[in-house]
């Protein structure tokens, strides 16, 4: 429920989103007339405030490559182990088939507060060295 109030909320300033970047523009471009008022640049930035709080941001991925395991570099595989329509569980592997088993397995649930599960980017990262890394990685139920 919660979920379907945040987008009925965004969806209901997405139209004074779009009109807060004209208007930051317009006070901000030099060949524009606002830009000469006196105090144009505090206008740009309110509005740029207004527009940052209706923008809508994408899904960063963990682009997670390599870490540093005992002063050495090694690669790292992200997988998804499981996927259900509100939630994919991530594996992060960094070592050969057979050494897997003998570490112990954790499970990082992520928060389910409209934050996505990189924010537990550095988690993972200081985990994965000594441990198999599950991280929850939540849907949003609009997409």
């Amino acid at each position: 429920m919660l979920y379907q109030f945040i987008e009925y909320q965004r969806s209901l300033i997405e139209p004074w989103t779009a009109w807060a970047a004209q208007a930051t523009n317009a006070f901000t471009e030099r060949d524009c007339l606002l830009a000469r008022i006196p105090g144009a640049s505090c206008f740009a930035a309110g509005y740029e405030m207004l527009y940052r709080l209706g923008k809508t941001y994408g899904k960063p991925a963990f682009g997670m490559t390599a870490i540093d395991a005992d002063g050495r570099t090694v690669a790292v595989d992200e997988q998804v182990a499981l996927e259900r329509p509100f939630c994919r569980l991530l594996q992060f592997a960094h070592d050969p088939v057979a050494a897997r088993g003998r570490r112990p397995v954790v499970l990082v649930c992520a928060p389910l507060a409209g934050h996505h599960a990189v924010l537990m980017r550095e988690v993972v990262e200081i985990l994965l060295p000594v441990h198999e890394v599950y991280v929850t990685d939540w849907r949003v139920l609009s997409q």
